[in-house]
């Protein structure tokens, strides 16, 4: 890292050709200075990196599209890591971080929470660790020992998955060296092997893949004809430039052989299409959408919401995608506040909490003291509270270059009498305050609306205290025509969860998303409870509907039945989950009785009985538990869904028909 202090001025620049987003990795500390970042001389981008707490934060930047430089200027006391830049396309990133003279030792006395986070914003698919060649010397002067490097690796790659959990790993054994005798002639350099072996023991112990480089650059006795064909150095340990390209091959090779090793032949999934879905029940959606289609029109807004399966963000993700590529891409929409989640970065979100924060749901039981849970949750089911200096950030659209488009924003949070003040920023700037309400008005939502050009947007919220800030979310959207689809899924919970919410409060919350059409998915949950009470389900639904139109009363309403659920049976098979039935019953009379169109998740999964074929399946498509699908189970079944709507919707305004 490097540091800068007091008043001057240092700066450092980057060659940027055909980059277009930039990453500048910072450290936000007491007392922190300013960051000015340049593109070809213009600024683009200035934040302040004054923090009440020490943390890791980047800053991404859009650059131009004819970028040539990219210059980082400190004012201040600065900590800069350093800057990654990407091109516009989707492709391979390749980062090579390396220290001269390094072991994992060396890695390991890095701070534990700087070096995770930076891997975060990395979001690598693949960590590969190659080390070792110091650590042989080290063992050739007695000064380690193979045990000690096999604890030294294990714990390195602890630290890379406390920061990359997703990420599969790689560890590389050291290189063949030799050493020059008195006589001048050289000799191989002992304790490579071992060592290659002890870093081998560590990708065991560790479940990561381990390539021998040693061996495949013919070991010890292959030393000596690399050397004379001028592939090595005159050290003796490091590779010219021609040799390290042809070790790059040998890896290349390694990994091609590895992949056509692991292929295998992929099965159809078992997904049934061709379900009708009543296009007269969605006649002002398909309006909207088909002046969308005709190059006018306005946003169409669709609120999916659910349980574990809106939750799991795989279904909404596919969903979002097809129908953005046919009408339009509008914004990823609302995101529930919380720490941070890789299932949001397929969608382009990013979200953290900092510093002092609980966060709780909607299926919090009453407490043993007789109090009373608060009703008051977010459109997920879900409120973040922040004590005082508790900071919460989401970025949207992380990947976004467009700068000719405007955003908007929303804000979703408690308005209550004892709620602390806040600030909220936009890219670091200072845009409005929360405060608590003027007259003494009653606990409720508070929505803020914010406007701000450009695609991408990091939005910032920080508890000055004294009091509680409860955060319930916060939303993002393209000025422009398009879809906007709400993922507002809660783990575990039912109709009746988001019945029990604070009707005005939810109708506050629907109402400000302005949504042109309902997914409701629930009733999975609701199939494996043994005593489930059909009339107060019934009930259950009555409440959400009077929240939802109350909302949006223009808006349209598609139920999606249940998906296929089993349950363990007393002789350990499994078996038809107890209430299955009369759930997907009650849900055709709740989409009669409201106008709604229906699909069957279960039908198209093959009908009752199908978990069992989606758990076998080759790839897997749901999991053991016999209830929640794989994310190739969720984005087969989104697609049967989009086929089926899209199928319903061509009916009267396709392309091709009337």
């Amino acid at each position: 890292m490097a540091f800068s202090a007091g008043d001057e001025t240092l700066s450092t620049s980057f060659d940027v050709h055909g980059s277009r987003l930039a990453d500048v990795l910072y450290l936000r500390q007491p007392g922190g200075g300013a960051l000015d970042v340049r593109a070809d001389g213009r600024l683009v981008a200035q934040v302040s990196t004054r923090e009440h707490s020490v943390a890791t934060d980047v800053l991404r930047v859009a650059l131009p599209e004819d970028a040539r430089s990219l210059s980082v200027s400190t004012r201040g006391r600065v900590g800069l890591y350093g800057v990654a830049t990407e091109g516009p396309r989707a492709g391979l990133v390749y980062d090579a971080i390396g220290i001269p003279g390094a072991t994992a030792e060396v890695f390991l006395r890095a701070n534990e929470d700087a070096f995770a986070a930076q891997l975060r914003v990395r979001d690598p698919a693949l960590v590969v660790v190659m080390l070792g060649g110091n650590e042989a010397l080290n063992k050739s002067l007695n000064l380690t020992t193979p045990e000690k490097v096999t604890q030294q690796f294990g714990a390195l790659i602890d630290r890379v998955r406390a920061g990359a959990p997703a990420a599969a790993c790689l560890l590389v054994s050291p290189l063949a060296a030799a050493v020059r005798t008195l006589d001048g002639d050289f000799t191989a350099r002992a304790g490579t092997a071992e060592i290659g072996e002890a870093i081998r023991s560590a990708a065991l112990e560790k479940g990561c893949a381990y390539w021998d480089m040693f061996r495949s650059f013919g070991g010890d006795e292959a030393f000596e004809k690399w050397f004379a064909k001028g592939l090595m150095q005159e050290d003796l340990v490091h590779p010219r430039q021609l040799g390290g390209d042809l070790l790059g091959h040998l890896l290349d090779f390694a990994l091609t052989r590895a992949q056509l090793a692991q292929a295998q032949p992929v099965a159809l999934p078992p997904v049934k299409r061709g379900q009708p879905i009543d296009a007269a029940r969605l006649s002002r959606v398909f309006e909207r959408l088909a002046a969308l289609e005709a190059g006018g029109g306005e946003r169409v807004a669709m609120l999916q919401l659910g349980a574990s399966h809106t939750a799991a963000h795989f279904f909404s993700d596919e969903v979002r995608r097809r129908l953005s590529a046919r009408f339009g891409e509008g914004g990823r929409g609302y995101v529930a506040a919380g720490a941070a989640s890789r299932r949001l970065e397929p969608s382009g979100v990013r979200r953290s909490l900092l510093g002092p924060w609980a966060v709780r749901d909607a299926r919090e039981k009453r407490p043993a003291d007789g109090g009373v849970v608060d009703p008051l949750w977010g459109l997920t089911g879900v409120r973040a509270e922040g004590q005082r200096t508790a900071r919460l950030e989401f970025t949207f659209c992380t990947r976004c270059l467009e700068t000719d488009v405007t955003s908007r924003l929303q804000l979703f949070y408690v308005s209550a009498d004892d709620m602390g003040g806040a600030e909220v920023r936009l890219d670091g700037k200072p845009v409005a305050r929360l405060a608590a309400p003027d007259g003494g008005a009653p606990r409720g939502v508070g929505v803020l609306e914010l406007e701000a050009p450009g695609a991408m947007q990091r939005l910032e919220v920080r508890n000055d205290g004294p009091g509680l800030l409860s955060v319930l979310g916060a939303s993002a959207e393209l000025d422009r025509p398009g879809i906007v689809y709400d993922a507002l899924g809660l783990p575990g919970s039912t109709v009746f969860t988001i019945a029990g919410y604070d009707r005005d409060g939810l109708t506050t919350q629907l109402a400000a998303r302005r949504p042109n059409l309902y997914v409701l998915w629930y009733g999975t949950n609701e199939s494996a409870l043994p005593d489930l009470d059909i009339d107060e389900m019934k009930r259950a639904y009555q409440r959400l509907f009077v929240s939802l139109k109350a909302a949006a009363p223009q808006a349209d309403c598609l139920l999606i039945s249940p998906t296929d659920r089993q349950a363990r049976l007393s002789d350990g098979t499994w078996g038809p989950a107890r209430s299955q039935e009369a759930v997907v019953s009650v849900i055709g009379d709740i989409a009669q009785e409201h106008g709604c169109a229906i699909w069957s998740a279960r039908d198209a999964m093959g009908g009752p009985g199908s978990m069992h074929a989606w758990r076998t399946n080759q790839p897997r498509l749901a999991h053991p538990d016999h209830v929640h699908l794989s994310p190739l189970g969720y984005t087969s079944l989104a697609d049967a869904f989009i086929d089926d709507l899209l199928a319903a919707y061509d009916s009267v305004h396709g392309r091709d028909g009337g």
